[in-house]
């Protein structure tokens, strides 16, 4: 489970790249980052612990396990990715 969580988090990043190097100033890539860093420091410190980087992609993983049984299909992974570029639009 440890390596699925760590697998769906670097999965998250590598997903994200392409749009956060695309194009962008220095400027507008600070701000994508502190805008990312804020979201997910619960505790407000201005950095990340692992906890807190992982709770993003556990919740994740959860929307997406649409039975529940702490397995995510292909099916459902397809699912979460249709309802995500349909809020992208």
């Amino acid at each position: 489970m440890k390596k699925l969580m760590m697998l769906a988090a670097l999965g998250a990043f590598v997903a994200a790249a392409p749009a956060f190097a695309k194009d962008k100033t220095p400027a507008e890539k600070d701000a994508k980052v502190s805008r990312a860093i804020s979201e997910s420091d619960t505790d407000n410190d201005g950095k990340l612990s692992k906890a807190e980087w992982t709770a993003k992609s556990d919740a994740k993983f959860a929307e997406a396990d649409a039975d529940k049984d702490g397995f995510v299909t292909k099916g459902e992974k397809l699912a979460a990715m249709e309802k995500q570029w349909a809020g992208k639009k």
